[in-house]
């Protein structure tokens, strides 16, 4: 049986700025994390995609697929 609840966006929101929080802390849900006003160094945004696939796999059953397009 599967014990996981439904998880609306922003809720996905905060636990992706928690897990930028863990290397920096002056990040909201609007700072942008790529371009020329990017907070994060390129390792630490890497860092940051797979604390969210592991949240994605193990809160959300939600498997990644970083092959596909």
């Amino acid at each position: 049986m599967d014990d996981r609840s439904p998880v609306d966006a922003e809720t996905i929101a905060r636990e992706i700025v928690a897990c930028i929080r863990e290397l920096n802390n002056s990040v909201a849900v609007d700072t942008p994390l790529i371009g020329e006003k990017a907070v994060l160094k390129s390792r630490d945004l890497v860092d940051v995609l797979l604390s969210v696939e592991e949240y994605a796999e193990d809160r959300l059953g939600v498997a990644f697929d970083w092959s596909s397009d």
